[in-house]
């Protein structure tokens, strides 16, 4: 997950996400969707070093969310859609130097769902893809 997400996809993230994601990197914050995505973790009131949340989530991203929900259980969302459109971007930005077989490998995923994705990314001019197209008619 981390391979493609940049710091200017925390706006697309829960506020749970962009909370560590501001004070730890979007790399921590992605950690800890993948380690305990769709799951309540309990965040104490005091933040220390040697926590399994900080572990997960860095040191900073654990005082973030300490001084916001101190001695709660937080629900971490799975941030399924965040992550799709952070990949879906970054495959866009990438097709301009990427052949679309690359682009499945990279993404791990099918040659017909690049596809799709510069498909979707053309005709809604979503990405930078979108934005560069040419005029044909002009």
């Amino acid at each position: 997950m981390t391979a493609y997400a940049t710091a200017d996809d925390i706006q697309h993230l829960p506020r749970v996400l962009r909370l560590v994601a501001s004070a730890g990197g979007i790399a921590a914050a992605l950690r800890l969707v993948e380690r305990r995505g769709g799951i309540r973790v309990y965040v104490p009131e005091v933040a220390l070093p040697g926590h399994e949340l900080a572990t997960i989530a860095s040191f900073a991203g654990m005082q973030a969310l300490c001084s916001e929900f101190p001695r709660e259980h937080v629900l971490v969302p799975k941030a399924r859609s965040a992550l799709v459109v952070m990949r879906n971007r970054r495959l866009l930005a990438d097709s301009l130097e990427l052949s679309h077989s690359q682009l499945a490998r990279r993404y791990e995923i099918t040659l017909r769902r690049v596809q799709q994705i510069l498909a979707e990314g053309m005709v809604e001019g979503c990405g930078q893809l979108g934005n560069q197209t040419p005029d044909l008619f002009s």
